[in-house]
């Protein structure tokens, strides 16, 4: 008997809107200090060693989870694989259209549609990945349902395996829209370190560096759909 192959939705946190407009300013290190700089400047300029962008940087790290995660033998689907925040974008290998690109048009919050994508696929997990700010350090998941609090701790054990500077702190409860109401309940909202941490830009400024932290991801993820 064949067995299902098992789903995973990853979502790459915020990115260019539909307008055109990028949400997130840049990143730097200062005389080893966090400077933000709020000019928003083209994506050639992100791409320059020196900076960070949370909308950039995720999407590497998503990207290099999904490579593993396919090598790991699953369907993968990204809400983007773009720097825009666009339905037009969901991927599977490659750009596979579903009606959600329809739906889209009544309703553009990126938290509608990416929820659409992880119930028309049925996906086993979904992981909105992250970086956070506020003073912080290390690893943060939030969950909605009681069955993200593994999948988190998997994913930071991970993740911290790779970069021990990037340590995990307790999973947080938190009613984050694009967390409600996953039909399968194994999701969180993973913040892979605080990009106003001196110690954790330090990390995420280079490009390897989010590669290795999406490949700890996705052994994360499989290590917690290993035991369910």
């Amino acid at each position: 008997m064949k067995v299902k192959k098992k789903t995973i939705v990853l979502d790459p946190g915020h990115g260019m809107g539909d307008d055109g407009k990028w949400r997130r300013p840049l990143m730097t290190l200062s005389r080893g200090k966090v400077k933000t700089i709020n000019k928003f400047h083209s994506h050639k300029s992100d791409n320059k060693f020196g900076f960070y962008r949370e909308d950039i940087g995720v999407l590497d790290i998503a990207l290099a989870a999904e490579e593993s995660l396919i090598a790991f033998g699953y369907d993968v689907y990204l809400t983007r694989r773009d720097y825009r925040n666009c339905a037009g974008y969901l991927a599977n290998g490659n750009e596979a259209n579903y009606k959600v690109n329809q739906w889209k048009k009544d309703n553009w919050e990126t938290w509608r549609w990416a929820k659409m994508l992880s119930k028309t696929v049925k996906a086993d997990a979904f992981v909105s990945v992250h970086t956070n700010a506020g003073e912080g350090k290390g690893l943060i998941g939030f969950y909605a349902s009681m069955l993200g609090i593994p999948l988190i701790d998997s994913i930071c054990d991970s993740i911290e395996e790779e970069f021990c500077e990037l340590r995990s702190r307790k999973a947080k409860k938190h009613r984050y829209m694009v967390l409600r109401n996953h039909t399968r309940g194994n999701a969180c909202l993973m913040e892979c370190g605080f990009h106003d941490s001196p110690i954790d830009l330090e990390i995420l400024l280079h490009k390897e560096c989010r590669e290795l932290i999406g490949y700890a991801l996705a052994r994360g993820i499989h290590q917690n759909l290993l035991t369910n």
